[in-house]
């Protein structure tokens, strides 16, 4: 955890230093540009410390592999669970796949497919990733369970849903597609829409406020954040500043992280369409 938190930090100084210095190589930002064209042209621009760069390579080499052993581990243990089969069986199997699957890579156009790959996976996927796991803890968790509770709990968790889902939509692809220099317009109409069906969330709900903060506004997240906080406390008990980190945690992951991963997909489709990847690229 620690080199990934450093290796954070080292990337956008290195990108910052390249831009002082004037090199056109502060453009690589990706994973692949930034580990084998920015840090070594940061590197040799570098005339007294060649060898801290040096070091903060290899922090960034370091990030990558812990994250690949949380990949790894993740594909292993859905195998055990499933299959009920030994651990070295489960880890066996995942590797030779993952052999088959890299091979391609070590072919003389390996590192055109590599850059491709890396393009759509970083860009794409992962960010897909990160949306979807938004909407299962914050929107699909405990959705169920709370819907049949009564009609009225049913209505108001599908007058929040809607409108917060096609608002943040709808809206985001406008601001980024059509909105340019104008963005802050499209970000005001999707905030005043999302407003307006949390309030039509809550009269539908019938319940007073609080019943409708807990179980329908932070439905899903509401729990996590409370099981995260009761961490701090081993007799049970609640502090004031427990309720503030609560609906800062609940609120970051059911409604903002949402917005940004829907204006982050949407920002490198808008890319793609205007300078497809792979074609003329003025970057470098």
């Amino acid at each position: 955890m620690a080199f990934s938190i450093l290796a954070g930090f080292l990337s956008w100084s290195v990108i910052g230093f390249l831009l002082a210095k004037g090199s056109v190589t502060y453009n690589q930002s990706s994973s692949i540009g930034l580990a084998f064209i920015a840090f070594p042209t940061a590197a040799e621009l570098d005339g007294h410390g060649k060898g801290w760069f040096g070091l903060f390579c290899f922090f960034l080499f370091i990030s990558g592999i812990d994250s690949a052993f949380s990949y790894m581990e993740g594909i292993v243990t859905n195998i055990i669970d499933y299959y009920k089969c030994p651990r070295w069986k489960a880890c066996l199997a995942v590797k030779i796949v993952g052999i088959l699957f890299t091979i391609p890579f070590t072919s003389n156009a390996g590192w055109l497919l590599l850059d491709l790959v890396d393009h759509w996976i970083s860009d794409y996927i992962i960010i897909l990733v990160g949306l979807l796991q938004c909407v299962s803890v914050g929107w699909l968790f405990e959705y169920d369970t709370t819907a049949i509770c009564s009609p009225q709990h049913k209505s108001s968790l599908r007058w929040m849903s809607l409108s917060y889902w096609i608002s943040a939509a709808v809206m985001v692809w406008i601001s980024i597609m059509a909105l340019e220099g104008r963005r802050i317009i499209g970000n005001i109409i999707m905030v005043i829409l999302m407003t307006a069906g949390l309030f039509m969330s809550y009269k539908k709900s019938e319940m007073r406020f609080k019943s409708w903060y807990h179980e329908i506004l932070l439905c899903g997240v509401d729990k996590l954040s409370m099981s995260i906080t009761s961490l701090s406390k081993k007799d049970g008990s609640r502090s004031r500043w427990m309720y503030f980190f609560e609906f800062w945690f609940a609120a970051t992951v059911k409604f903002f992280i949402p917005v940004m991963m829907m204006w982050m997909l949407f920002t490198n489709i808008k890319s793609d369409l205007s300078n497809p990847y792979g074609g003329h690229s003025t970057e470098l």
